[in-house]
C-alpha cells in the first residue's frame, strides 16, 4: 500500500496490527504516528479533535479496564477515488471494570460489549473516525438500565452527546458500493426506518437468521428480528434517515456489508425508550455491518449508543 509502513499487507492488516499496539500492546504513545495531529473522532458522545484527545481517552479506558482485550471479529474496507481506504472494524471487546471512571464505583464486573469504528486512512494514519460503542451492554454487565446509566454519567456531570448539527463529515468523500447485496441491504434499511415497512424482512432474511442488537441481545428468525424492530419503530416519530457510508468486501464463501447510518426524530414516550417525554428531538448514530449468503441476510450486528440516546431525553 502507497504510503504505508512495509509490515502492512492490506488494509485488514494495518488495522488489526495498529489496534493490537494501540490496547493489547499498551503502546498508546504509538497514536501520534498512527493517527493524524488534527483527526476527528465522532461518536455518540461527541466529538474528539486531535490525536492528543484521542491518547487521553485511550488511557483513561486503560485506566478503567486494564485487562480489556480487543477481538477483531472483521474489518470490512474498500478504497475511496482519492488514494485512501475506508475500514468498518467490528470489535468483541472483554474487560473488567476495575477502576472507577464514567460507569459509576468499580465492581472488577467482567464485561462483554462490542464496538465498530469506521475510520478514513491515508497514508499510514487515520484522519476521521466514525466510532458506536454498545454502552447498554456495559450498562446490563455493570447491573444498571441504559436509563440507569445515563442518569448516572449526568449526575457526574457528563451530559454529551452527538447532536445532527455536529455528526461530523469532514473532508473524507462517503462510498455507496454499487454491489447487489449492498444495494438490497441499502434498499432494505430504508424501507424499514424510512417507510416502517417490516414486510421485506422474510424476504431478505434466512429463515434461521441472527441479529445482534444494542446491549448485546440477540434475536433468531423473522418473528424476533421484526418484533426488535417494530420495538425501536414504536418509540421515534417524524423520522429520517440518512445512509453516510455503503462497504462490502466479499470472502470465500459470504459476503459481508457495512453501513454507516443516522436517524433524527422525535421521541413518543412509548416503545423501546418508554416513558420518555413524548416529542423530545433524538439523534441516532449507527454503524451496522451484516453477513450474506445466497443473497439472504444471514447474521447482523447492529449498534448504537441507548445510553446516548437516554441522555438526549433526560436533559431535553
Amino acid at each position: 500500500m502507497q504510503g504505508f509502513d512495509p509490515e502492512f499487507t492490506d488494509l485488514t492488516d494495518y488495522i488489526l496490527k495498529i489496534t493490537a499496539k494501540i490496547w493489547e500492546e499498551k503502546q498508546v504513545e504509538s497514536i501520534r504516528r498512527y493517527y493524524a495531529d488534527d483527526v476527528v473522532v465522532c461518536s455518540p458522545e461527541g466529538l474528539a479533535h486531535g490525536a492528543d484527545a484521542v491518547v487521553t481517552a485511550t488511557y483513561a479506558t486503560q485506566a478503567a479496564m486494564p485487562d480489556r482485550r480487543l477481538l477483531g471479529e472483521a474489518v470490512v474496507w474498500c478504497e475511496d477515488d482519492v488514494g485512501g481506504y475506508l475500514s468498518s472494524h467490528r470489535i468483541l471487546s472483554l474487560a473488567s471494570y476495575q477502576t472507577a471512571g464514567g460507569y459509576g464505583p468499580a465492581t472488577g464486573q467482567q464485561l462483554r460489549y462490542r464496538v465498530i469504528a469506521d475510520c478514513w486512512v491515508k497514508t499510514n494514519q487515520v484522519y476521521e473516525e466514525w466510532l458506536v460503542r454498545d454502552q447498554s451492554a456495559i450498562a446490563r454487565g455493570l447491573g444498571y438500565s441504559p436509563r440507569e446509566l445515563a442518569q448516572l454519567q449526568i449526575d457526574e456531570s457528563d451530559n454529551s452527546f452527538l447532536s445532527e448539527q455536529d455528526y461530523f463529515s469532514g473532508i473524507y468523500q462517503p462510498v455507496l458500493s454499487a454491489d447487489v447485496d449492498a444495494q438490497n441491504y441499502l434498499r432494505l434499511a430504508k424501507s424499514i426506518w424510512q417507510d416502517a415497512d417490516l414486510n421485506r424482512i422474510g424476504d431478505r432474511y434466512g429463515e434461521a437468521a441472527h441479529v445482534v442488537a444494542p446491549g448485546g441481545h440477540d434475536k433468531h428468525g423473522h418473528r424476533q428480528i421484526k418484533q426488535m424492530l417494530a420495538n425501536y419503530l414504536a418509540a421515534l416519530n417524524d423520522l429520517s434517515f440518512t445512509v453516510h457510508d455503503l462497504t462490502d468486501l466479499s470472502a470465500a464463501h459470504c459476503k459481508t456489508v457495512a453501513m454507516r447510518w443516522s436517524v433524527t426524530a422525535r421521541s413518543t414516550g412509548t416503545g423501546a425508550w418508554s416513558g420518555a417525554r413524548a416529542d423530545t428531538p433524538i439523534f441516532i448514530m449507527g454503524i451496522s455491518q451484516a453477513r450474506f449468503e445466497n443473497g439472504q441476510i444471514v447474521q447482523e450486528w447492529i449498534l448504537f449508543d441507548e445510553v446516548a440516546i437516554w441522555k438526549q431525553l433526560i436533559v431535553a
